[in-house]
C-alpha cells in the first residue's frame, strides 16, 4: 500500500508546466537501466523472505485504520480518512 501525497505547485512552477505542454521542444530522458536489469532486480526483490510476523503486523495496522474500534483507537477515529 502506499499513500502519496502531492501538493499544488507554485505560481511559477504552475507557468513552467503550461510552457513546456505547449512548447514543441521535448526533454532528453537518458536510459538509467535496461529491461532485463529490472527484471532481475524484479527477481531479486522476490526472493526477500518476509516472516509472517512481519505481515501479520503489517495487516493489523491497516485493519486498525479501517477499524479502530477494534483496536480500542476510538479517540483516532476523527483522523482516519478514506
Amino acid at each position: 500500500m502506499l499513500k502519496v501525497s502531492v501538493d499544488y505547485p507554485s505560481y511559477d512552477e504552475e507557468k513552467e508546466m503550461y510552457k513546456k505542454v505547449i512548447s514543441s521542444e521535448s526533454e532528453k530522458i537518458s536510459k538509467v537501466l535496461t529491461k532485463n536489469e529490472i527484471f532481475e532486480i524484479q527477481d531479486l526483490v522476490n526472493s526477500v523472505y518476509v516472516s509472517d510476523a512481519i505481515f501479520d503486523f503489517v495487516t493489523n495496522i491497516v485493519d486498525a485504520t479501517r477499524n479502530p474500534e477494534k483496536y480500542s483507537l476510538d479517540y483516532y477515529k476523527k483522523y482516519i480518512q478514506f
